[in-house]
């Protein structure tokens, strides 16, 4: 028997919200092969990726940076019924536990030149991905989802490389219902046969015919 060993960590719900990130934000002075730049890391260290695009003579443009700010588990969701599941075929048995149930909770901080551009990408993402009509992306052939809520204005003057302003947003990406998964076990080979040896106590008698009915032969 071999127990995986690599565990991941909610990585391919995180990829799934820039998918849709990717897809749904797009500013008008924008370059057909060009996008919005998506990447997944913490406000303070989007800022100074950016600042340090500037001080190499590049051209920031726009940006939306995702982190996993809190994860929430569901309670009410919780598989009580189906602790372990054993499956078996004809030479092997497959062991799989029931994977405990979370929301995500995903900040996204979009970083941009102008108030403007702030405005259109944070309402672009809450058109897009609205409660009432979820985001859904592709895991392991599986369906799920996220919305966005709670957006927020939260631009401030930083220091750059002389007087730069950034204009920034945020806003909450929600995927109502993660999974994290156990390793499937896979037990390989079965036992065809058991050969069973037995000894007779002094005085015991067996009080029937077959011999090998042991839970009637001495009751």
């Amino acid at each position: 028997m071999s127990r995986e060993r690599t565990f991941r960590m909610f990585t391919d719900y995180a990829k799934g919200v820039m998918q849709g990130l990717e897809e749904l934000c797009f500013l008008d002075d924008m370059a057909e092969r060009d996008k919005v730049m998506v990447f997944y890391a913490t406000p303070t260290m989007a800022f100074a990726k950016v600042v340090a695009n500037i001080q190499n003579g590049e051209d920031a443009g726009s940006n939306i940076s995702i982190y996993l700010k809190s994860i929430e588990y569901n309670k009410e969701q919780t598989m009580n019924g189906y602790g372990t599941l054993h499956y078996s075929t004809d030479n092997s048995t497959v062991i799989m536990r029931a994977p405990q149930i979370y929301q995500l909770n995903f900040q996204a901080t979009i970083l941009c030149n102008t108030e403007t551009e702030g405005d259109i990408l944070q309402a672009q993402i809450l058109m897009g991905m609205p409660f009432n009509h979820n985001y859904y992306f592709m895991i392991d052939n599986q369906y799920a989802c996220c919305y966005a809520q709670d957006p927020e204005n939260a631009s401030s003057v930083e220091a750059g490389t002389g007087n730069d302003k950034f204009s920034r947003r945020t806003v909450t990406i929600i995927v109502p219902r993660a999974y994290l998964e156990y390793p499937i076990r896979e037990l390989k080979g079965m036992v065809k046969e058991f050969n069973i040896n037995y000894n007779l106590i002094g005085g015991s008698e067996i009080k029937e015919d077959n011999p090998h009915n042991l839970v009637y032969a001495y009751r």
